[in-house]
């Protein structure tokens, strides 16, 4: 609520708090790379939803596009920290500032992923969790003794992502780590604690 009465006013205290150092700078950052990724996600699960159209083959080449979009998306958040270190920081970023603006950029196309898939399993393929559920169980070999165990299993999770907000929180919660692991390597990579010149 703080932080939509913020955006809503034009006045960010709690924000500028958060950041400590020229907020204004880091913040404009962390939006023109965060939108950006998130466009990227937008642009490629548009390609994924119509390629799926049902069918093994289909599932498995949009499982392949789905998480190359996610390291795709994630390359904004290195580009995100360079950019600030380099044309606004005098050269400089610190570890802790590298996590700040990584993971506010990560969060971006986080939700963005999290709201696309809801949208493609309610609205564009509402089949999606029965058809994926049946090609799961398919690749269980019958003869398995703990087939029925792990019939369960998968039952249990399509029950539990038949929750709209749990599928939402789930692969929302997937991307943010990868942009976690991505923030932490770009940090360790970027970090510089004197000015120098850009690269």
């Amino acid at each position: 609520m703080v932080l939509w009465y913020e955006w809503a006013t034009g006045h960010y205290p709690v924000v500028h708090h958060m950041f400590h150092q020229k907020p204004s700078i880091m913040r404009s950052t962390i939006y023109k790379y965060g939108l950006r990724a998130a466009l990227v996600m937008v642009g490629l699960a548009a390609v994924n939803f119509t390629l799926v159209s049902g069918g093994k083959d289909n599932y498995q080449i949009s499982e392949v596009i789905g998480y190359l979009t996610m390291f795709l998306a994630m390359v904004f958040v290195f580009l995100g920290i360079r950019y600030y270190r380099d044309h606004q920081n005098q050269g400089k970023v610190s570890f802790s500032q590298s996590l700040k603006i990584g993971l506010l950029i990560a969060l971006f196309p986080a939700l963005t992923f999290g709201i696309l898939d809801h949208i493609y399993i309610s609205l564009i393929n509402p089949n999606f969790q029965e058809e994926y559920y049946q090609m799961q169980v398919e690749k269980i070999d019958a003869d398995a003794p703990d087939y029925q165990a792990q019939v369960d299993k998968l039952q249990a999770e399509r029950e539990a992502f038949a929750n709209p907000l749990v599928l939402f929180l789930v692969m929302t919660v997937t991307v943010l780590l990868i942009g976690l692991v991505v923030t932490i390597i770009s940090g360790l990579i970027l970090k510089r604690d004197t000015g120098g010149s850009a690269s």
